[in-house]
């Protein structure tokens, strides 16, 4: 099974082309084609990480009250500048006020009117509860690594360092066809000895879960013309899926259509159950072919097992999904 997936992988390439999208919710599912840079700090500013208050380390042996002339929040930072024996009223996520580096979380001052004191035994270091700047992440640090397939922690963390658009690959194309005499559309009339289509909408749906654009094309009747023709239309497609007929029996005619057409098989059935007619193939100007087994538990626990990995390959992920 590694090896079959190895053998996918190694001949596939990421499509063709890159473009530059809007940092909104459509990033999620595509794959980053530069680095990322963060453009500002995370935190932009050294913050208070308690409520408390700020106040200049150094004092503290040389002050025993301090001077509480104002107060930072969140959005309303302290606009002054503090001095010997200032403090300023802090609260988490605020801006610590000019001259301040340390804060003392409120559990450990006593405050009168305007006059805040320190219990001795909790002067705090240098520093304390102080959020420096950069702390997470500095300035032009790489954020976000090419080839990495995009989720919503990305797309925060873009956010939070003033990103506002990315360049991505272009998503492949995937067609999906399935095969059989004996498969009807679902919602169509069901003659005698006819089954419905249950595949190939999960598979299209878990095709577009990984990332790709993927279309169902018109299902292949079990006649070599038929199928052969459906695979040259299908030549604008980055990746070909095809559904049953891959097997031995006198109605899989997959295989030798490949061969008529000019496909080079890079094997032909797995040591696998369920998935044992696997097949991949690769053409000098034809998109490349999936072909899983007919059976629809088969068929999509190797689009779990290949598929997926075959997805990430070419849509340009670095690290293609290991099951």
């Amino acid at each position: 099974m590694d090896e079959a997936r190895q053998a996918i992988l190694d001949n596939l390439n990421p499509v063709a082309g890159h473009e530059t999208i809007t940092l909104d919710e459509a990033i999620c599912g595509r794959v980053a084609a530069m680095p990322v840079h963060a453009i500002s700090n995370i935190p932009r500013h050294d913050l208070s990480a308690m409520d408390g208050f700020a106040l200049a380390h150094n004092d503290l042996p040389l002050v025993d009250q301090f001077d509480v002339i104002g107060e930072s929040a969140a959005g309303k930072p302290f606009p002054g500048s503090v001095t010997k024996g200032q403090a300023v009223r802090i609260f988490t996520g605020a801006i610590l006020p000019e001259g301040t580096d340390t804060v003392v979380i409120q559990e450990d001052c006593d405050l009168c009117q305007a006059q805040m004191s320190i219990k001795k035994e909790a002067w705090p270091s240098m520093g304390h509860c102080v959020r420096k700047t950069g702390l997470d992440v500095a300035k032009q640090e790489v954020i976000v690594a090419a080839g990495t397939r995009l989720g919503p922690r990305h797309l925060a963390l873009c956010l939070a360092a003033s990103q506002t658009s990315l360049e991505v690959w272009a998503q492949p194309k995937i067609t999906i066809y399935a095969s059989g005499d004996e498969l009807q559309h679902p919602g169509k009339d069901l003659p005698y000895g006819h089954i419905y289509d249950s595949t190939s909408l999960p598979l299209m749906t878990m095709a577009r879960h990984w990332g790709c654009l993927a279309s169902n094309g018109p299902i292949m009747r079990d006649n070599p013309a038929d199928i052969a023709a459906k695979i040259k239309n299908a030549s604008g497609s980055d990746l070909l899926i095809t559904i049953g007929g891959a097997s031995v029996g006198d109605h899989d005619h997959m295989h030798d259509v490949l061969l008529k057409l000019g496909y080079q098989p890079t094997f032909w059935k797995i040591n696998m159950r369920p998935g044992k007619p696997l097949m991949f193939a690769t053409h000098q100007t034809l998109p490349p072919i999936l072909a899983l087994p007919g059976n629809p538990v088969s068929a999509l626990v190797c689009a779990m097992l290949f598929l997926r990995s075959a997805i990430d390959k070419i849509g340009g992920v670095e690290q293609p999904y290991q099951p």
